[in-house]
């Protein structure tokens, strides 16, 4: 014989007041918690960029001052298999990156004027591949010396040449100009 046991009578639960506190506490940090975050990824996202910008400013820089050093191997090697510049060159018209003084920046935008990294020197940029335009460089023969420069050994002549370098940075918005005076003894 199976032996049923009465059921316990439910008893209905004590009715609490409830009215969303804890909800509304969460919600609360949920914000704020979302609100830190997106604050951290802008933070993040404004130095990703800064340090881009340093970086490609770098690379202009690096572009340029290597255009400078180029352009002096330019006019201190007399070997056969470089150009050798006379005096006669540098005219106003610019012609082969040889300008007379005074010349205007805006020739190193001018490929006829101005010189690329190792057009005369056979000089390969590997580097600067991922530049948006290669360094240019131009070259002007100075009449004077410049102030505070030591005069010539006596018996030696000596010539002054201004030379003006342009880099780019992978954005073609970035752009470095530099200029260096180099004296050469004859």
């Amino acid at each position: 014989m199976i032996t049923v046991c009465p059921r316990p009578p439910r008893f209905p639960a004590p009715r609490r007041s409830q009215r969303g506190t804890v909800l509304v506490v969460a919600l609360l940090f949920l914000v704020l918690l979302t609100l830190l975050g997106m604050s951290s990824m802008s933070t993040t996202t404004l130095e990703e960029k800064m340090s881009g910008n340093s970086r490609d400013q770098n690379l202009a820089m690096q572009a340029a001052e290597a255009a400078l050093r180029d352009a002096e191997h330019d006019l201190g090697n007399t070997s056969t298999t470089y150009r050798v510049v006379a005096v006669s060159g540098f005219a106003s018209s610019c012609a082969q990156a040889l300008c007379a003084e005074g010349a205007a920046l805006a020739n190193l935008d001018d490929p006829l004027k101005s010189a690329f990294l190792g057009q005369f020197t056979g000089f390969v940029g590997a580097a600067f591949a991922s530049l948006s335009k290669q360094p240019r460089y131009m070259i002007e023969l100075l009449t004077a010396l410049p102030p505070q420069s030591p005069p010539p050994p006596a018996g030696q002549a000596v010539r002054n040449f201004r030379i003006t370098a342009k880099g780019y940075g992978v954005n073609s918005n970035t752009v470095v100009v530099l200029q260096t005076v180099y004296q050469m003894t004859l």
